[in-house]
């Protein structure tokens, strides 16, 4: 993946979200959206291939995953909104 690359999860409903890294080979940063595209969690520098799961704070209708590193790059906090081009 690119560091102008993501992988984009969207679920039918917020809830509470929870991932983990098995069978991830390289370390990511996670961003959890509400249904306005807010910023409600943030998980950085998730390490590989790791089954510890990865939960938001809040209820989160979409998960962003980005390279490790890109949030603390972009300056991305709390209450931040995204936007995103569907390709």
């Amino acid at each position: 993946m690119r560091s102008d690359q993501g992988m984009l999860f969207v679920f039918d409903q917020p809830a509470l979200r929870s991932f983990y890294m098995k069978n991830t080979p390289l370390s990511l940063d996670l961003l959890f959206l509400n249904e306005r595209l807010e910023i409600v969690s943030i998980y950085k520098d998730a390490p590989p291939n790791d089954l510890s799961p990865i939960s938001s704070q809040k209820d989160a209708k979409y998960v962003l995953e980005l390279l490790s590193g890109e949030i603390k790059k972009w300056g991305l906090t709390l209450g931040m909104n995204i936007n995103y081009i569907k390709l």
